[in-house]
Order: structure tokens, then C-alpha cells, then sequence
């Protein structure tokens, strides 16, 4: 399929400043009830600056999105507004996951992000029905697109066939383009495929790439990615922000020993439940008992944590 003329130069002129860089996929605080603790995500996202992030996404797989109802996610996103609105971190870039299988919560979903601010909703596809086809995929997201995403909104298609089911496929990436013209802003890609992330990028330069996979960042950089939306930047964003800023520099040996570091520290990350292992070290490192799970996910237990613990410690 061709692409309609200036297409890309129609999408760049459409916002002021798009995200990129380094960010976190932070997990949701929850209280002993197992209710979101809008209060707890301050110090949360305080936390996250001062590592370095350049931004977070809430209510994402690891943020638990789907297991929270709308009038709960609005809270939380409330609350990182209000956070963001006192000037706690200028700049900070703050994305919300807003993607559900009923059409109208996710339209719902992503006009609460937009009221409350937020620079961008992540869109998973509506992942009950399977198979569908990409038709179908498209259809729904042009709804969800026109129905909520205002023309200064960025809504970014998501890519995690793993949990959805349901990949984002380069056709349904050109349908989406030829539908929304300038309407798109980019992809999360957790695939967890490095030649099929390359060629998305190389096919879609108009799309702000963001790797899920530690692993590929620097690759993904090279070939013009915008960054990486990972869980272990909750824990370790010192070494992809390392990663980021010898790339940024032009200093590609340093770019990679950064990135070899950054790979072993997501190979020992990998070894346990993400959002487990994101929650028990965040416990520890703020200090405090633990950081609830909602149901299915259970929480890690004390020998796996100290082993994680261990495990990131020994990389530099």
C-alpha cells in the first residue's frame, strides 16, 4: 500500500513534543483491600524521576490495567495528574493504558485519560475474540480513535501478542494509517522479536517506536526507535537511561557495555513474574511490608525476592 503524500510531516506537525527516552510500565500501589492507593503513587512517580526516567505508563500489563474498573483507573490517573499539575517533575511524560475487549469502555478509558491531561493512551487490541481478523482489529481501533482521541491526543497501538492474543500486524499497521491519517502516534512493541521490531521500524518511520524487550533498546535506537516502555525501569532505569545517553552521544562502545549490562539485568529480571518482581522490590526499596497483587497475580515470595535482589545488585 502507498502512502498517502506527507503523511508523516501531517502526523509531526500535530504535537509540540512527543515522548522518548527511558520509560517505566510502573505497577498500580494497592491498599490491603486490594483498592487502588491514589495517594501512594506521588512518591511512586518521585521515585521513578529520580532514577532518571523520562516518563511512565500507567495502567499498563504491568500497571494491572485490566484487572481495575474505570471509575478506578480515572483515580489513578487522577492522581498522577495532580502529581504532575503541583510541578513535581517538568517535562515528565505520563501515558496511560486504556485498552479493554467492550468498545465503549475503551473509548471511555481513553476520554478520562485526555480530560485528565495526559500526553498519550496505549491501546491494546480487544482481546476476548479469537481469531479476528485485521479488518475487524481496524474498525475497532478507528472507532476508538475517532470517538476519544482528540487531534492533540497520541494514542499508541500496543504489541503483546503473549497476554492479548491478538498481534499488531504490519496490515493492520497500514490499514490503521490509510484510516487515521496523522492520527497515530506510535507502538509499544513487547513482542519479544528483534528482526520483526527492525523491519516495524524501518517500514514505519512516521510511528514512534518504544521496544518492551531491555534487550533490544540499543538495536531499536540505531534503527530509529523512540525508546523503550520496560517493567525493569521501575528498578534498574540507571541502565537504560546509560544506554540512552551514550547513544545520544554518538558513543557507540560505551553504548554497548551499557546495553550488555542492561541485558543482564533483564535476563535476571526474567526469571520471575514481572509485575511479582516489580512489587517486591519496590517494597523493599521504599522500605515497606509489601506491595500488594490483585487476584490472579501472587506475589513473590521472601527467598525469590532476596534472589532477584541479589541478581540486580551484581550488575553495575
Amino acid at each position: 500500500m502507498t502512502h498517502a503524500p506527507g503523511r508523516a510531516a501531517t502526523q509531526a506537525s500535530a504535537w509540540q513534543v512527543r515522548p522518548r527516552g527511558i520509560l517505566a510500565a510502573a505497577p498500580t500501589p494497592l491498599r490491603e483491600d486490594l483498592s487502588p492507593d491514589p495517594a501512594a503513587l506521588p512518591a511512586l512517580l518521585d521515585l521513578l524521576v529520580a532514577m532518571g526516567c523520562h516518563g511512565a505508563l500507567l495502567l499498563g500489563s504491568t500497571g494491572e490495567g485490566p484487572s481495575f474498573t474505570l471509575d478506578e483507573r480515572r483515580r489513578v490517573l487522577a492522581a498522577a495528574a495532580g502529581w504532575r499539575a503541583a510541578g513535581s517533575a517538568e517535562g515528565f511524560q505520563l501515558l496511560a493504558g486504556t485498552g479493554c475487549p467492550a468498545l465503549g469502555d475503551s473509548i471511555r478509558a481513553c476520554r478520562d485519560a485526555f480530560e485528565l491531561g495526559l500526553d498519550g493512551v496505549l491501546l491494546l487490541p480487544p482481546y476476548y475474540y479469537k481469531p479476528v481478523d485485521d479488518v475487524g482489529l481496524a474498525d475497532w481501533f478507528e472507532r476508538v480513535v475517532d470517538a476519544a482521541v482528540p487531534a492533540t491526543g497520541r494514542a499508541y497501538l500496543y504489541h503483546i501478542p503473549r497476554l492479548s492474543g491478538l498481534p499488531i500486524s504490519p496490515a493492520l499497521i497500514e490499514g490503521l494509517l490509510s484510516r487515521l491519517p496523522g492520527r497515530l502516534a506510535g507502538i509499544k512493541d513487547s513482542g519479544g522479536d528483534l528482526a520483526a521490531s527492525l523491519a516495524s521500524v524501518a517500514r514505519f518511520p512516521e510511528l514512534d517506536h518504544f521496544t518492551g524487550c531491555d534487550g533490544h533498546l540499543l538495536r531499536c535506537l540505531e534503527a530509529g526507535g523512540a525508546g523503550a516502555i520496560t517493567a525493569l525501569a521501575n528498578l534498574r532505569a540507571d541502565l537504560a537511561r546509560a544506554v540512552w545517553e551514550a547513544w545520544q552521544a554518538g558513543d557507540r562502545p560505551e553504548a554497548e557495555a551499557a546495553q550488555a549490562r542492561l541485558s543482564a539485568a533483564r535476563v535476571a529480571f526474567d526469571r520471575y513474574p514481572s509485575v511479582a518482581a516489580v512489587k517486591a522490590m519496590l517494597a523493599r526499596l521504599q522500605s515497606q511490608p509489601r506491595w500488594p497483587l490483585r487476584p490472579p497475580l501472587r506475589a513473590l515470595d521472601a527467598a525469590a525476592t532476596e534472589a532477584l535482589a541479589e541478581a540486580l545488585r551484581a550488575v553495575p
